[in-house]
């Protein structure tokens, strides 16, 4: 009877320490946010690129994995870190709360820069000098 105990505590231990490692391995926030708000881009980006093969406002896959490429090289992480970042927040959903909530002003910004040019009031007519 101790002896399946022991046995069975010992395996506890074991699936228990060896569940912890992984599972803290995730990108720190801030480079998460960056990550995540090129993703974004890009999904926007591939949306309203049209093809003959795709609707307008349809995800271009074939461009969208061309960038999903080049925004790792760029934040020098690999598809399988993102994705096992992306599962680990998402089991933290606090956290990817507060990371989405500090992407919406950097979001807000773009936004508003690449809104159509307003022009501004038109200067007063000068009185012709004689």
């Amino acid at each position: 009877m101790i002896r399946i105990l022991y046995i069975t505590t010992t395996i506890i231990v074991l699936t228990a320490s060896c569940k912890s490692k992984p599972d803290d391995r995730h990108l720190p926030q801030q480079k998460m946010e960056k990550v995540l708000m090129d993703v974004q881009l890009a999904e926007v980006y591939s949306s309203h690129l049209r093809d003959t093969a795709n609707r307008m406002m349809a995800k271009n896959m074939d461009s969208l994995a061309g960038y999903y490429k080049i925004i790792f090289a760029h934040h020098d992480i690999t598809e399988a870190e993102f994705s096992q970042s992306l599962v680990w927040y998402r089991h933290h959903a606090e956290l990817l709360d507060t990371v989405y909530t500090n992407m919406l002003p950097v979001a807000s910004k773009w936004q508003s820069n690449m809104l159509p040019y307003k022009p501004a009031t038109p200067p007063s007519p000068v009185p012709p000098t004689n």
